[in-house]
């Protein structure tokens, strides 16, 4: 003899509600379950037609809201709240009065659709989290969040608190305890021969500031300290391209090697012919940003008579009197700057050079580019 348990009401208790195969053809059609005491719904699409059906259930039987479903049997995909393809999902409808399938938008053709409430939760499927993007759209995992703030916060020790993330998605660590305590050395090769394989960049912010030997400035090195050297040469290595890492360059006895004043590529010359008495560009002007300091002048001259040559950049001039006498010079005129190079005052300026006399003067301008 079979028992059927019932509510105050009569109505068959702790079973399934069932409603198999509606037709669902019209705007705001719907297939509406009546609950009692269920927590778990599957809904089942078919045939759909061209229209849009949404999930919803209400507390209070007049308010519906929507329910977010998750993709059940053979399906695939994120979660939903609404679909117009068919397929098979389940919600949790635990604590609601009411639960439906509705048509929110109607174009043409019929849907049909099953419904089934139960007592189970199926809770593999339900809990299984927000899908992932790209490749991996079908496989579904928890997204594991934190606290945005744009700077760290302070916690208490022994309570329970939120991931700290920067507002650019960082995650926030304390690099100095990821061992439990404060970092006392890192490890790196020290030796005499080239360097092989990766080369390590030291960073000396892990250090806090602090030489990790504990050394006094001025005082005798450490054993423990750490280095910094260079690759000893005593010829040219291949060349790296622009932005590339290199190592500094070490004379065999450990000096740094340096190239005066800049880069080669960035030291250069022009040369110029000047047979009048009024302004003529000397040195064309760099680009935006560029400063060309003269480090070099030479100048000779085709005329016996005392000239007298004005060379500015616009702001700052200086005055040459070259040949100083009604004779022709015996030699050029040279100038170096290379100690201290005659700086322009402003970037992307032009040099310019004024003679008193309309005689013939050849130039040479040696000049480095720099940027401040």
């Amino acid at each position: 003899m079979a028992t059927q348990l019932v509510d105050a009401g009569a109505n068959a208790f702790l079973t399934d509600v069932v409603s198999q195969a509606q037709a669902l053809a019209a705007l705001n059609a719907q297939v509406l379950l009546q609950l009692r005491g269920q927590s778990t719904c599957t809904v089942q699409v078919t045939a759909i037609g061209v229209q849009t059906l949404v999930f919803e259930g209400t507390t209070d039987g007049t308010n519906f809201y929507t329910l977010t479903a998750f993709p059940l049997g053979g399906f695939t995909g994120a979660p939903v709240t609404s679909t117009a393809a068919t397929g098979q999902w389940v919600f949790i409808v635990a604590g609601m009065y009411q639960v439906r399938t509705r048509c929110s938008a109607y174009t043409s053709g019929t849907a049909t659709v099953s419904m089934v409430a139960a007592q189970g939760s199926n809770e593999q499927q339900i809990t299984s989290g927000i899908a992932q993007s790209a490749v991996s759209a079908s496989q579904l995992g928890q997204i594991v969040m934190g606290n945005v703030t744009t700077a760290a916060p302070a916690y208490t020790t022994a309570q329970s608190n939120p991931l700290s993330l920067t507002t650019a998605g960082g995650l926030r660590t304390d690099q100095s305890s990821q061992a439990g305590t404060a970092i006392t050395a890192v490890p790196v090769a020290v030796g005499t021969g080239a360097p092989s394989g990766n080369a390590q960049v030291v960073n000396a912010a892990i250090f806090g500031g602090v030489n990790p030997a504990g050394a006094a400035t001025a005082a005798s090195v450490p054993a423990g300290a750490i280095q910094i050297g260079g690759r000893a040469q005593n010829v040219n290595p291949t060349s790296v391209s622009n932005a590339q890492l290199s190592a500094i360059a070490l004379d065999l006895s450990g000096k740094v090697i340096v190239t005066p004043l800049a880069y080669r590529t960035l030291i250069s010359h022009v040369s110029a012919t000047v047979a009048v008495s009024t302004i003529s560009t000397l040195l064309a002007a760099g680009a935006a940003g560029v400063f060309r300091d003269i480090t070099k002048l030479v100048v000779t001259t085709l005329g016996a008579a005392a000239n007298t040559l004005t060379i500015t950049d616009g702001t700052v001039s200086f005055v040459l009197d070259y040949p100083n006498a009604a004779v022709a010079p015996g030699a050029p005129l040279i100038l170096d700057f290379q100690g201290a190079p005659l700086r322009a005052t402003t970037a992307a300026t032009v040099w310019q050079v004024t003679q008193s006399l309309a005689t013939q003067c050849r130039y040479l301008v040696q000049y480095v580019e720099r940027i401040a």
